[in-house]
């Protein structure tokens, strides 16, 4: 009976356990007028991050949020190494969002930065 314990407490320590970890990562803003608009956007980003830890490994996964004047315009997915390119729209204007990261192995973290583009016009980038 004692090993039978000790097998599944192995089993549950060495297997079974995992932790889910969120995390959301805030860019600097970016201020942008789009040529014959009298007023201005502010271009936001939001990193939301979602990391299942087990003992043998870590998966995460990236989602993105784009707002412009706190309007929702890009909402997705990014690949596992924290690239790719979203596609949103504001006040029928084409919105992308081009993003790429950097592996910081001695540091432990990732640098991602997404060009932000507006009808093909790079404006700015955000930076997590």
């Amino acid at each position: 009976m004692k090993f039978l314990f000790s097998l599944i407490l192995f089993i549950w320590s060495c297997c079974l356990y995992s932790e889910t970890v969120y995390d959301t990562v805030e860019s600097p803003k970016i201020y942008y007028t789009p040529h014959m608009l009298s007023g201005g956007w502010v271009i936001s980003g939001t990193m939301n991050v979602t990391s299942e830890k087990t003992k043998s490994e870590v998966t995460s996964e990236y989602s993105l949020i784009i707002d412009i004047n706190e309007n929702k315009v890009i909402n997705g997915r990014l690949s596992e190494l924290v690239t790719g390119e979203l596609t949103g729209e504001f006040d029928e204007y084409r919105i992308d969002a081009v993003c790429y990261s950097e592996h910081k192995k001695k540091h432990k973290w990732i640098d991602v930065r997404c060009m932000i583009l507006v009808d093909d016009m790079r404006v700015g980038t955000l930076t997590f």
